[in-house]
C-alpha cells in the first residue's frame, strides 16, 4: 500500500504530524505534546500493539489511541513511513507471505546482530522469521549493558535466546 518512492520520515518529520493530529483532534497540545505522544506510540508499535490496545493502556490511551489513528491516516497522504513502519510492515509481510518470508531466509544465509540486549520485540520477531533452517545466526551482546528499555528494548530477548533460538551455542 505504499508509492513506490516513500518517505521515510524522520523524528521531525514525525513530531510535525502528530503535532498536527493533536490539532485536528482539538485537542490542547500541552496536554499532548508530541516527543511524549511520539515515545508512547513508539513503544507500544514495539511491542506489536496498535491503536486499539493503547486506547485501553491508561487514562490517556483513549485521545492517544485517536492520535496515532490520525497520524497513521497522515502519514499515508504523505506517502510516508517512520521507522517502526518499517519494522511492522516487514514482519507482517514476512507473516503473510510464505514465499517472501522464504525468499528472505535464503538471501539473508547469515546474520548478525551486535548489541543484542538492545532489540526490542518486534525486532526479535523480524529476526525469528528471517533467520532460515539453518539458523545461521551469531548474536552479541552483553545483559548489563542493556541501556535503551526506555527505547523498547527488552533485555528479555537475550535472557531468553537459547529459549527462543534453540541449539545455539
Amino acid at each position: 500500500g505504499l508509492p513506490r518512492r516513500f518517505a521515510i520520515l524522520d523524528s521531525d518529520d514525525q513530531r510535525s504530524l502528530l503535532g498536527r493530529a493533536v490539532k485536528e483532534l482539538e485537542l490542547d497540545p500541552r496536554a499532548f505534546p508530541a516527543r511524549e505522544v511520539q515515545a508512547r506510540i513508539s513503544a507500544a508499535a514495539n511491542r506489536g500493539h496498535g491503536p486499539a490496545q493503547l486506547a485501553h493502556a491508561d487514562q490517556a490511551g483513549p485521545e492517544v489511541s485517536r492520535i496515532w489513528e490520525r497520524y497513521i491516516a497522515l502519514k499515508g497522504e504523505a506517502g510516508g513511513v517512520d521507522f517502526d513502519d518499517m519494522l511492522a510492515l516487514t514482519l507482517d509481510l514476512l507473516r503473510r507471505d510464505p514465499e517472501v518470508q522464504r525468499s528472505v531466509q535464503q538471501r539473508c544465509r547469515f546474520l548478525l546482530v551486535d548489541e543484542f540486549q538492545d532489540t526490542n520485540h518486534l525486532q526479535l520477531e523480524l529476526l525469528r522469521r528471517a533467520v532460515g533452517p539453518e539458523r545461521s545466526l551469531t548474536a552479541v551482546g552483553d545483559e548489563d549493558q542493556s541501556i535503551y528499555r526506555w527505547r523498547g528494548a527488552e533485555v528479555e530477548n537475550i535472557l531468553s535466546f537459547e529459549k527462543v533460538f534453540p541449539g545455539a551455542t
